[in-house]
């Protein structure tokens, strides 16, 4: 089994209160991140912006990855409510609407006469 495939069946074996709990989680650590990278960059940076960037970007940037390797087997490690709650709407309603309706839609009703 792929690391891939692992991660997918323990995200369908996460519950959704575990899914918006990582989620949760994960975008308060990525908040806290982001802004104790800055003050950590601003005050080892010694005014010099251009390191001061790179201390922001490698600080962010690696735990940023140690988010997603750690929630992204539970709830996809979206760390965007936006992108949650998009994805919930379109999966959950969106798409079995389209399975109902797109049928009806794309068929004419009777079947086009062929003359061959």
């Amino acid at each position: 089994m792929s690391s891939s495939e692992h991660a997918t069946e323990r995200n369908q074996r996460a519950s959704l209160a575990q899914r918006l709990g990582a989620e949760a989680v994960g975008t308060a650590l990525l908040l806290a991140t982001v802004v104790g990278s800055g003050i950590m960059a601003e005050q080892l940076s010694a005014g010099n912006a251009a390191i001061a960037l790179l201390a922001n970007t490698l600080a962010t940037g690696a735990a940023l990855v140690a988010l997603i390797l750690t929630f992204g087997p539970i709830s996809g490690a979206h760390f965007n409510p936006a992108v949650t709650l998009a994805a919930t709407f379109l999966f959950r309603w969106l798409v079995p609407v389209l399975r109902k309706t797109a049928p009806e839609i794309a068929v004419p009703h009777g079947e086009p006469k062929r003359d061959f």
